[in-house]
């Protein structure tokens, strides 16, 4: 049986594949025991990474437009924002812990006409 089938304590695979983005995405799971929705989820979130987070990140101003969240997971927001060095777009990634209100983010590193 694979693992897809179990419920996973550290969230699902699209989850634990967004907070690997925040880096050079690598996967080091047991693959092997993935079921087929979870291979095909890592394939999309891989290709989007190639595509538009690693070209961005690697070259960006980096905002962290939260605290790190607390180790047992009971906080509230984590945001961290990639502002391109031209000012004219980014990458952010945005989680919302369990029980959260609904929050807005001020996006640094904008110019003012991207910043509306």
């Amino acid at each position: 049986m694979s693992r897809g089938a179990q419920p996973d304590e550290r969230g699902d695979i699209a989850f634990r594949l967004r907070i690997a983005m925040l880096g050079s995405l690598g996967i080091s799971a047991p693959v092997s025991q993935w079921s087929e929705a979870e291979i095909e989820t890592a394939a999309r979130h891989v290709d989007f990474y190639k595509q538009h987070v690693r070209p961005r990140i690697n070259n960006a101003d980096q905002y962290q437009l939260t605290a790190a969240p607390p180790l047992d997971g009971n906080g509230d927001w984590a945001a961290i924002w990639y502002a391109d060095k031209d000012t004219n777009g980014g990458v952010g990634f945005f989680f919302r812990l369990i029980g959260s209100p609904a929050q807005r983010f001020r996006l640094a590193g904008l110019s003012p006409a991207q910043a509306l």
